[in-house]
């Protein structure tokens, strides 16, 4: 018999995060059915073996890989996820930590009997990579934040989610894409890579992690944006077909520095860099609300395109290339109605970016 859950994690350079984030997999009450899975794709400073041999007694198994060559993001998530065997699996960021040793074992009972539920959608702290203190060798501990309603990536007491969920946490699928589409500065819906569980089967129902839903490198490279980036397609994917059960208390501390990339994306809208990540977003959600709609026309099937329609509108598109209008074209919806949605949003987030930029030109 095998493992319960494979926890696959995509690492490259940080060896003292990686060790840290082990160690907090290590304490979970259900380890030993754990299959650790660690892919370096082709750091720069190569993940440590000796790490892995450490940690060799606390799992069912832990095995590392490093990549020949650099496989991007989604790839090597790609790459982890054919190698599970479990009815389970979970991607955990190397920065990040978990905080109740419980968290596993309460994901599978909430997932277990349970055939409409797909997802175990975990909550996370919001804090600071620096606020955390981390120690090593026989024991580990973390900083956890003071549990207040504003450290938590959502809240399930927020009035928007409160209504949807039932007495037990569940959230049905074309409500659950409604929220992540809504989520704002005020609504607050989101969650870590680390905090999510899914059930194996219900990935590979759907086509497997990162296979198909996603740009591919000739559609990123045409349209000049970065591709490798899932942008939790996959849960819409997930809620196209199944439920979710969402978390109170979080489980994860979600350890995160700032990039260039992340700057830019919450900097100045005509940086030449963010564009590779947000029109890169507005083409995935634009493609994946396409391949939804061959579904067919039921009520989940609508909601939930017209969730990645809003996404498209709020995102909106900051820089098109020639190839754009073809890409358009290709994944626009042949159902009617459909095909007014995808319509409607192209003006709509064309229309917003030029509002934008006309009105950063006027008061710079």
């Amino acid at each position: 018999m095998g493992s319960k859950l494979s926890v696959l994690i995509p690492a490259y350079n940080n060896n003292a995060s990686l060790f840290a984030c082990i160690c907090s997999l290590a304490r979970q009450t259900i380890a030993r059915d754990i299959s650790v899975i660690i892919s370096d794709d082709f750091s720069p400073k190569p993940i440590m073996t000796e790490i892995v041999n450490t940690f060799k007694d606390y799992f069912y198994k832990i095995e590392l890989t490093r990549r020949k060559t650099n496989l991007g993001v989604v790839s090597n998530k790609s790459w982890l996820f054919s190698q599970v065997n479990s009815k389970y699996f979970a991607y955990m960021e190397h920065d990040d930590w978990l905080v109740r040793d419980d968290m596993y074992e309460r994901a599978i009972k909430s997932l277990e009997n349970r055939e409409e539920v797909g997802c175990f959608f975990g909550n996370a702290f919001i804090e600071p990579y620096w606020d955390i203190v981390v120690s090593g060798g026989e024991g580990f501990c973390v900083q956890i934040p003071n549990p207040l309603d504003k450290n938590f990536m959502y809240n399930l007491n927020d009035k928007h989610i409160k209504s949807l969920i039932t007495v037990d946490g569940y959230l049905n699928g074309k409500d659950f894409a409604e929220q992540l589409s809504l989520s704002s500065e005020t609504q607050k819906f989101n969650t870590s890579w680390s905090s999510i569980v899914i059930k194996t089967n219900s990935m590979r129902k759907l086509g497997g992690f990162g296979s198909g839903y996603t740009l591919t490198p000739a559609e990123s490279s045409a349209l000049k944006v970065f591709g490798d980036e899932e942008h939790f397609c996959c849960l819409m994917l997930i809620a196209s077909q199944f439920d979710f059960r969402l978390e109170d208390i979080p489980s994860v501390i979600r350890g995160f520095s700032f990039t260039a990339y992340s700057k830019d994306l919450f900097g100045d809208i005509k940086h030449s860099r963010r564009k590779y990540i947000q029109d890169g977003a507005f083409y995935a959600y634009y493609k994946l609300a396409w391949i939804i709609s061959r579904q067919g026309q039921e009520t989940r099937t609508k909601q939930i395109i017209k969730s990645l329609y809003r996404l498209c509108e709020k995102i909106g598109l900051i820089h098109e290339t020639k190839y754009s209008e073809e890409f358009l074209k290709a994944y626009q919806p042949s159902l009617k109605e459909y095909k007014e949605f995808s319509e409607h949003t192209i003006k709509k987030s064309r229309r917003a970016i030029k509002f934008t930029i006309e009105s950063d030109n006027k008061s710079a």
